[in-house]
């Protein structure tokens, strides 16, 4: 029978004009070529969850609305005994196993070769929060049914949490925190970037142990590694794109500045779900000198509230002439010597 061949290309090779994160940074982490982490092949049904777009609305601390809009594929009827669907979600607490709550099921219509989106809207009672202390996570099972079963699922991990920051506090589900933070790199001495779970792990969990409370990753988007282990120990993250030491020239190039927003659209896309994550990073010592610098930000912070709520940030050295710092949420500064 026929054979079905997956061609895998690499490309690490960066540029000094158009790629992200530039070629020549000098302070951030080295890219490295290759397949670094785990790959998968998932297979799929005929009629399959294509994507899960989750997000909730929290009531004071006692119920939860959670809206979904889930994209839905089909790529043939056969077998199936109508073109009649539902979706509904299974919440399990994932510390015990336990199915805690079954959503009411959302029907819809898909016919061959057609995809659809599906708003699935329900409420979640009595949640239990996800903090530092008591990192609460629930597993949302969406899944796609019909009158003999389920027929496809989509796994989501979630934590539900309420982050307010009012002047120069910031509070999670009401209680006051100071932030405590360092740098970690997505590096190691044997292996670079090609890094081990239970390695990272052993990091983070040692970094909580000393009384830090959140962690950044500079200048490039962490891995997913170090995302979920956040979530399950209680760790704060600060979730950055490699917008790094860009120059004014190419901050007045609308390709190159849309490129940077696609990208930080992706990541937003990818880990909004994270209760981990407190705040989007843009970018890290760019040029914050010029109107174009500001516009940048301003269209970086618009975008991101289309998609999520978390606070936006950048960082940069010039401490004096910053054009940027009305449009984002706050700025951090890096200090270098002195």
């Amino acid at each position: 029978r026929d054979q079905n061949t997956i061609e895998i290309s690499v490309n690490s090779e960066l540029s000094t004009t158009n790629t992200i994160p530039l070629a020549n940074q000098l302070n951030y982490s080295r890219l490295y070529g290759g397949i670094t982490k785990d790959i998968y092949i998932i297979a799929v049904p005929k009629v399959a969850v294509l994507s899960s777009d989750l997000s909730y609305t929290l009531s004071g601390y006692n119920n939860v609305t959670f809206q979904n809009k889930v994209n839905i594929k089909s790529s043939s009827l056969d077998g199936f005994n109508s073109s009649n669907f539902g979706i509904k979600t299974e919440v399990i607490d994932k510390e015990t196993g336990t199915v805690v709550y079954e959503s009411p099921v959302t029907s819809f219509n898909v016919e061959n070769y057609q995809s659809t989106t599906v708003d699935h809207t329900f409420n979640f009672p009595n949640p239990r929060l996800w903090s530092f202390e008591k990192p609460n996570l629930y597993i949302f099972k969406t899944q796609v049914i019909d009158t003999s079963g389920v027929v496809d699922e989509s796994i989501t991990e979630i934590g539900i949490r309420r982050v307010q920051v009012k002047g120069q506090t910031i509070f999670i589900n009401g209680k006051e925190y100071n932030l405590k933070g360092i740098n970690y790199y997505e590096d190691s001495p044997d292996y670079a970037s090609a890094l081990d779970y239970h390695g990272v792990e052993r990091d983070l969990k040692n970094i909580k142990d000393l009384g830090v409370n959140c962690i950044r990753v500079p200048g490039r988007t962490p891995h997913p590694y170090i995302v979920n282990i956040c979530n399950n120990i209680g760790l704060l993250l600060f979730c950055e794109i490699p917008f790094n030491e860009v120059p004014s020239a190419l901050l007045r190039k609308d390709e190159y500045v849309e490129s940077g927003l696609n990208y930080m659209e992706g990541a937003i896309q990818t880990y909004k779900n994270n209760p981990s994550i407190i705040a989007w990073g843009i970018g890290n010592n760019f040029d914050v000198t010029q109107s174009e610098s500001a516009d940048y930000v301003r269209l970086a912070k618009e975008r991101s509230a289309q998609l999520d709520s978390r606070s936006v940030y950048y960082t940069t050295k010039n401490f004096t002439d910053d054009k940027c710092e009305e449009f984002a949420d706050f700025r951090c500064l890096d200090l270098y010597g002195n």
